[in-house]
């Protein structure tokens, strides 16, 4: 097993994943492909839609490190089984907006896209002392509104974020909002609903093929190398992201074994 060196652009197949631990058709057609998951349990400080949203209450910083919300002391527990340094914000996260989004930016190699006035101070320091430059957006949901699909790639409906990215010559399909489920809400964003589990392969949480733009969306995937995968037959669903964290070393444990291996 290896830390994620670049968060949430994995160089080998994903191993381990942090998801919402509500949708369990998801969960299980993960651990199916071999990814293990560390389940995100609801946080009751949280609105109904989103209470359970990964990327809601966890920041991969690179490697072993992670900020994650303050007061979850099962999420920690988890994630430091797996040898995670983990640093737990200093404030509460709860709803309503903008409090539910100090950990919602989207990092995309030494870039992240992020609204400075409601990320978290303690990733705006860390970012500033790693040299990581800030892409300042006016949406707070920056992680949940982009698809991560490489260093230079996102895809995303918010108009905003599209023309910020674009000025650091970040490429950018921006799509039409909309056509996402999110419970309990009108609807919910691209980024929350996928997320990268292979180098070559990203993730969908529901049929990707019936969203309106599916054409272009498959086509700027595939000019990239990269392979959709639909993990069930369902609406695509906005669950707050699949969030990489560890990928295939040469002699992992956690790798799954072949037929007749013991």
């Amino acid at each position: 097993m290896q830390f994620l060196e670049t968060p949430n652009l994995p160089e080998a197949d994903v191993c381990l994943a942090a998801v919402s631990g509500t949708y369990g058709v998801f969960v299980h057609a993960l651990e199916k492909m071999g990814v293990k998951v560390i389940p995100v349990c609801s946080n009751g400080k949280l609105h109904e839609s989103v209470k359970d949203h990964a990327d809601l209450m966890i920041h991969h910083l690179g490697g072993n490190q992670v900020f994650i919300a303050a007061n979850e002391p099962a999420l920690k527990s988890a994630m430091q089984k797996f040898g995670f340094c983990v640093m737990e914000l200093t404030s509460q996260v709860f709803s309503p907006y903008p409090n539910d989004v100090k950990l919602n930016s989207a990092r995309l190699g030494k870039k992240l896209i992020a609204n400075p006035k409601t990320t978290a101070s303690e990733l705006m320091e860390f970012c500033l002392k790693q040299e990581i430059r800030i892409i300042p957006v006016k949406q707070g949901y920056a992680k949940c509104s982009a698809a991560i699909i490489d260093e230079h790639s996102i895809i995303t409906s918010d108009r905003g974020i599209a023309r910020a990215a674009a000025r650091e010559k970040i490429d950018v399909l921006l799509i039409r909002p909309g056509h996402i489920l999110l419970r309990g809400c009108g609807y919910g964003f691209i980024g929350g609903a996928c997320g990268k589990i292979g180098k070559d392969k990203i993730a969908f949480a529901g049929r990707i093929q019936e969203h309106p733009d599916y054409l272009q969306i498959r086509d700027f995937l595939q000019v990239r190398g990269i392979k959709a995968i639909v993990l069930a037959d369902c609406p695509l669903t906005d669950i707050g992201g699949i969030l990489p964290l560890c990928s295939y070393g040469a002699s992992s444990s956690l790798r799954p074994k072949k037929k007749n291996q013991k």
